[in-house]
This record gives C-alpha cells, structure tokens and sequence, in this order.
C-alpha cells in the first residue's frame, strides 16, 4: 500500500471518528433537552461543521455498521477511550432502526441535521418486518444533506427473493455455487492462460460477505455440507470453502472493508495454479518427490502472474497478489518476493489447513474435527483457531481448550 493511502486512511479515520462522536453527542443531547434547546442547537451546528470540514477535505462522508464494528468511507473506526460510546450507539441504532449506511453531503445546516437525528432516533423495525420508509421520513421533514440506506441485500438478491421468495438459506446455497462456479472459471483461465475477470470476482465476495456480515449460519452449513470426491472439482470446491471461511474470520475480526474484499478475492484465487500440475501428480498417494514438489510449489506464482497479466493495475489487484503470494509458508515451496506474514495471510493460511484436513483425499480420509483442531494448533496462531472453531460450529462458545498434553477438549 502506497503511504499516500495510508495518510488518506489516516484521515478518515480521524476526521470521521469526530463526526460519528459529534452525531452521537448532539443525540443524546437530544434525547436529554429536545432539538429546540440551546445545547442541542449548538452541538448540531457543531455537527454540521465537521461534516464540512470532512466533505472539503476528503469528499463523500459515509458511514455504516457491520457486526459490532462502525465504518467511515470502509475504514473501521477504533475503539478507542471516547469512541467506545459512541461506536456502541451507532451499533445499536443501526440494528433498533434497520439502518445499514447514512451518507452526508457537505451544505446540511445544523437545524437540518437535527431534524434528521429526530427522524433517524425515532425509527424502529423488527428483524421480518420490513425496513422503515427512513429515506422518505427524512424528505418529509426536509432533510437534504443526508441519505439513508436500509438493511437489505443488493439489487440481484432483492430481486432474487421478491420473484422466488427463497429464505436465506436458499441465498446462501445460490452464492454458494456461485463461488464455485466462479472457481471454476478461474481454473479454466489459469489452464489456458486466459485472462482473469476481477471485477467479477470482486462482486462475488461482496455477495458473500454482506450475506455472512448478516446471516452466516446458512453459509457456514454450505461449507460443512461437503460433498463426496468426484461430485464436484475438489479445487473449485475447496477455493470456495476457503473464500467462505476466510471471509466468516474477517468479518468477525471487524476486518476493514477494502481489506477484507482482497482476501476473499485471493481466497477465491489462490490455489488456481494447482491447474497447471498433472493430476496424477496433485493426487497421488505416495509423498511427492523432488520434481513434483517443484511443480506443485510454483502454483503461486502462476496465480500472480495471471493477476498482473488481466490488465487491471489498480492497488486491490497488487494487494491480491501479496496474498496469493505468501499464502504458504512451508519452507519446501518456492519464495516470491519478501515472505510478511500479515493477518489476512494468516487468516487465508489457517482457512487453508482447515478445509484440506477437512476434505476427503484419494490418500486418505476426512479428519475428525478434534483431530483438525489439534492439528491446528500446534501450527497456527491459537487465538485464530479459537474463533474458527467458534465460527464453524465446533463446540459452544468459551468451552474449547487446549490441554497441556496438546490435545484439544471440552
């Protein structure tokens, strides 16, 4: 990442943290006084003039929640001494109200503005029911400078339940083999060195991880439910696995939304390479031998080069790349470039292990669960594993343990 884009992130995240406190502040303000009292005027003029200096500065202020955490333009808001109130308010107005973003334009006034608090406090929905008419309620009262989404899914899935009226466990199953047809795809690019369709890819995952940043239940089971071998290609079923359970981690982790959409796309890539060895070679029982595992470590690497080869420059692609690239870390595979470990190589590297003991293989069968965690354990970062066995359904909440003996139990 270039430091012009840190410093841009740097930015938001300091000018909105002051906005999303100064909105939370004038709130309780008027809860406390009413819109009419002097404080709250004061405080909503002051609101409005950080929205200003935030439009002026970086442009379009947006701000959304996912899980527990609060985002500003797709960049987490710490939870910081003096954030932490205000960050557990928007939490809990989005999930009271059935907001899923509000955007500011530069211009509202502060009388404006506290009519939207007015309007935006007020709302209440049940999950089933549908989402209040914020945006309309807003127009009512003449508030301009500021649009509401609700919480829905995009326009492909509304369209896909108001013609179907499929639950969302049929959503989950239909992005689901959506990914593994994409996988596919890209296997079939990376045999005959077509070009990527990133923009595709990028698309996917955003389907993928809006659906489990709300209901990742039914997603989850589509992982578990694992088909026999020879149903399915096992490198399209397993990058899909893999996309699924690496994007469960991140949004847990409150993972920001730029990064957390480059792991899925490697996660859906990263093992594309795997095409281009035999599969006499890639499925052969006996351990490999020098010449095959040569071969087989080069897969990396032909995934990178197939990313820079699609003609897209743009920073997301180079930041694929990084993770394509260092997603193993066995010292018998090749190194590509510097070999740092960040948490989304970590995460990928872990979602990895995870499904491959998990999978049925010509050499072998399917580990057990508490075998794989076992396993786990003994090589990968304990804290991630535990929430991966939370994630998938292991065991309830707080009752895994790692005996001194290394044995996982409960």
């Amino acid at each position: 990442m270039s430091r012009t884009r840190r410093v841009n992130a740097r930015q938001i995240r300091k000018l909105g943290s002051l906005v999303v406190l100064q909105f939370y502040l004038t709130a309780k303000l008027h809860q406390l006084y009413g819109g009419r009292h002097a404080n709250t005027r004061e405080a909503a003029d002051a609101l409005a003039d950080r929205v200003a200096a935030f439009c002026d500065k970086i442009g379009r202020l947006t701000v959304h929640c996912q899980g527990e955490h609060v985002f500003v333009n797709q960049v987490r808001l710490r939870r910081e001494h003096g954030m932490r109130a205000a960050i557990a308010w928007w939490v809990e107005r989005c999930r009271d109200s059935g907001l899923s973003s509000v955007t500011f334009r530069s211009g509202g006034s502060g009388p404006e503005l506290s009519r939207a608090i007015d309007v935006l406090a007020s709302a209440h929905w049940n999950e089933g029911e549908p989402p209040p008419p914020l945006g309309a309620r807003l127009r009512a009262a003449g508030v301009e400078s500021l649009r509401v989404r609700v919480r829905r899914r995009r326009d492909e899935d509304d369209d896909l339940r108001n013609r179907a009226e499929v639950s969302s466990v049929e959503l989950a199953r239909a992005i689901y083999h959506e990914l593994q047809r994409h996988a596919a795809r890209s296997l079939q690019c990376l045999a005959t060195r077509s070009p990527l369709s990133l923009r595709d890819t990028r698309l996917l995952v955003q389907r993928a991880a809006d659906l489990l940043a709300d209901h990742p239940e039914p997603l989850i089971a589509a992982v578990s439910a694992r088909a026999a071998v020879g149903e399915t290609d096992y490198l399209a079923r397993h990058m899909a696995n893999v996309c699924v359970l690496s994007l469960a981690l991140a949004v847990r982790l409150g993972i920001e939304r730029r990064h957390l959409l480059s792991l899925g796309c490697a996660a859906l890539l990263y093992d594309a390479g795997m095409v281009r060895v035999p599969l006499h070679e890639r499925e052969r029982p006996a351990p490999l031998d020098a010449t095959a595992m040569a071969a087989l470590g080069h897969h990396p690497q032909w995934v990178v080069q197939a990313l820079l080869d699609s003609g897209d420059r743009s920073p997301h692609t180079f930041a694929i790349a990084a993770i394509v690239a260092r997603h193993h870390d066995d010292p018998a595979y090749p190194r590509f470039g510097e070999r740092r470990r960040t948490i989304c190589t970590e995460i990928l590297m872990l979602a990895d292990a995870y499904d491959a003991l998990a999978s049925q293989r010509p050499w072998r069968p399917a580990c057990a669960r508490d075998e794989i965690l076992t396993t786990l354990f003994a090589s990968h970062d304990p804290a991630l594993v535990k929430l991966l066995a939370n994630v998938i359904g292991v065991y309830p909440v707080g009752t895994l343990v790692r005996l001194d003996s290394g044995e996982v139990g409960i």
